[in-house]
């Protein structure tokens, strides 16, 4: 087995979220410095004020999923780019699940917007590389960074435990945060 995931999950009150976990100040200089700002639907700048598209919620449910890497593929891979492929490869992978069930959660909760753990893979190439609008506005869905929420903070504090980041070596585990928010507790 080349990992093992688990999931859990916490409901906050989306005033709390906002107010203790989200500085969109500090968080689109980081996004800024990513070579996808500008270039995914996804990402910043975007043509809507996120502060105000949150305001109407009033429940947060975090979904986190970290994915535990086999020891034994972890000392196999030690090439900087195949560590990069490989962490991206599971996340692929741990979302190709999680995904369709946050969309179908969203869709039970009239007026819910769903948040996926990282960035968008529904196409090869944005098609706001082009000026072109999103091919698949229906499933395109942005990251809870890019709204400027510290995820680092919120896995550790909310969830319980802590981000890894790849470097020489593939991280123990991989972790991504999804999140719906509602405006009615979800049944």
């Amino acid at each position: 087995m080349l990992y093992q995931p688990e999931i859990k999950t916490v409901m906050i009150p989306a005033s709390e979220y906002c107010r203790d976990y989200r500085d969109p100040a500090q968080f689109i200089e980081y996004c800024k410095q990513c070579p996808r700002y500008q270039n995914l639907w996804c990402c910043p700048p975007f043509d809507f004020d996120p502060s105000e598209t949150l305001k109407s919620f009033r429940y947060v449910y975090i979904i986190g999923v970290r994915a535990t890497v086999n020891p034994a593929v972890r000392d196999l891979i030690i090439d900087p780019v195949t560590i990069g492929e490989m962490a991206e490869m599971i996340t692929k992978d741990c979302r190709r699940f999680i995904d369709p069930v946050i969309l179908a959660l969203e869709e039970r909760s009239p007026g819910a917007l769903a948040f996926y753990g990282g960035r968008c893979y529904l196409c090869e190439y944005c098609a706001r590389l082009k000026g072109q609008p999103c091919r698949h506005p229906e499933q395109m869905r942005s990251s809870l960074e890019s709204f400027g929420f510290d995820v680092a903070r919120t896995t550790e504090e909310l969830l319980g435990f802590e981000l890894e980041w790849s470097g020489d070596r593939l991280p123990k585990q991989i972790s991504f945060i999804s999140a719906i928010f509602t405006k009615e507790p979800l049944s």
